[in-house]
């Protein structure tokens, strides 16, 4: 996303952007009235490019060179949605995806995500919002120091999640060959919230930081009343226990051995080979 906002002294916030990106979008509306010529959003031949630039284009500029970034993308759409009366209740909804980062999206009138930038060419990630209720919680994990909290992102609950609701964690193997841990929490609607940790090169170390994801992702839910809101009791109960703060000291004291021993195993694999 074109970092706009800061050249109009406002700070950069994902309920900002939407605001402002509203804007564009009216503007694009009367673009589109003035000029019937510009063909809709998916017939135009426009693609999606991340290209950095710190101006938010209009729909008939996009149109001219054939890209376009997030926000021009989806400010066109929503403009189109509501002129053709598709869908007059079609919003611009911005989301977090890092720190600093944002991503913006169409929010439809039944509350529904559109994405014109995955639609014209831009990868999927893993925990892309499917809802405005989705995005809303994504926005919600990031509190105003994000440096010691976990990415947490939303998905759906999968066939082998637990059924009893509960906390799980596993380690998964990755194609490269290395491991890396998962936290999965289910929440009442079916979907569900998850952290990843890093590659590592062994299981060990994977489970090792599996254990401090653990306390730390159970730790930034519990400070958040509206996710814990989101969990049925029995979950709640579990991140409560588990962000306690002598549950996170043993997850931090078990995590330390096991990277303790993994470094051990390491060492003594090199002295073998």
């Amino acid at each position: 996303m074109g970092s706009a906002l800061p050249g109009l002294g406002l700070p950069s916030k994902a309920d900002i952007y939407a605001a402002a990106l509203e804007g564009l979008a009216r503007v694009d509306q009367l673009i589109l009235m003035k000029d019937p010529s510009i063909p809709p959003l998916y017939a135009s031949g426009v693609q999606w490019k991340a290209i950095k630039h710190d101006e938010w284009r209009r729909a008939n500029q996009i149109a001219v060179c054939g890209w376009g970034d997030c926000e021009g993308l989806s400010c066109w759409r929503v403009a189109e949605l509501r002129n053709y009366g598709e869908d007059p209740g079609a919003v611009v909804g911005v989301y977090h995806t890092g720190p600093k980062k944002y991503h913006a999206v169409v929010v439809r009138g039944d509350d529904s995500i559109e994405d014109p930038s995955v639609a014209l060419g831009m990868r999927p990630r893993i925990g892309m919002p499917q809802t405005r209720e989705q995005m809303n919680v994504i926005n919600g994990f990031w509190p105003r120091d994000i440096r010691k909290s976990p990415i947490i992102t939303v998905g759906l609950l999968d066939d082998d999640d637990s059924d009893d609701g509960g906390v799980k964690t596993e380690i998964i193997d990755n194609p490269d060959g290395t491991s890396s841990g998962k936290v999965s929490i289910p929440m009442k609607d079916g979907t569900k919230l998850e952290a990843m940790t890093s590659a590592s090169l062994s299981k060990a170390d994977a489970a090792a930081k599996t254990a401090n994801l653990l306390a730390d992702t159970a730790n930034t839910i519990a400070k958040n009343p509206v996710l814990l809101a989101k969990l049925n009791p029995y979950t709640a109960a579990a991140v409560a226990l588990y962000s306690s703060p002598s549950v996170r000291a043993s997850l931090k004291t078990l995590a330390g051995q096991g990277k303790s021993l993994a470094s051990k195993g390491a060492s003594l694999l090199r002295k073998i080979f």
